[in-house]
């Protein structure tokens, strides 16, 4: 199997100017090559910005959870940023034995789409959210 880096860590306008390069058209090959089309796989490359919550500490968990949330509408947004807040600030309160932390961010581009991570110790820590 052939050597393939697909994490690169950069600013938008970095990764954009990039797009144009003979590496950057090396690296869709390969991935392109991973996708099974036939499934209806899907690639979508997600410039996040992230808020108050930073997502390293998520990442570096052992167990990363990674949602991506896309809402109806702009006018969702107020309503998702309350239960979203209610939902961090208890998680936090709650001190759960395997958790470790929470991100949230929003696509650059497109408002709609958000990203949420979090942090365990393992798959079987679980929570419910009422």
């Amino acid at each position: 199997m052939a050597d393939a880096t697909v994490l690169v860590w950069d600013s938008l306008e970095k990764s954009t100017a990039r797009e144009g390069t003979p590496s950057h058209a090396e690296m869709v090959r390969r991935l392109d090559a991973l996708v099974d089309e036939s499934k209806s796989s899907h690639k979508r490359v997600l410039h996040v910005r992230f808020s108050e919550y930073l997502p390293l500490t998520c990442i570096e968990a052992p167990v990363t959870e990674f949602d991506i949330v896309i809402l109806k509408d702009l006018e969702a947004r107020p309503t998702w940023e309350r239960l979203t807040s209610s939902i961090f600030s208890n998680l936090r309160a709650a001190q759960l034995e395997g958790f470790r932390s929470l991100a949230l961010g929003t696509t650059l581009g497109d408002p709609l789409t958000n990203i949420y991570l979090g942090g365990w110790d393992k798959v079987e820590v679980s929570v419910s959210v009422a």
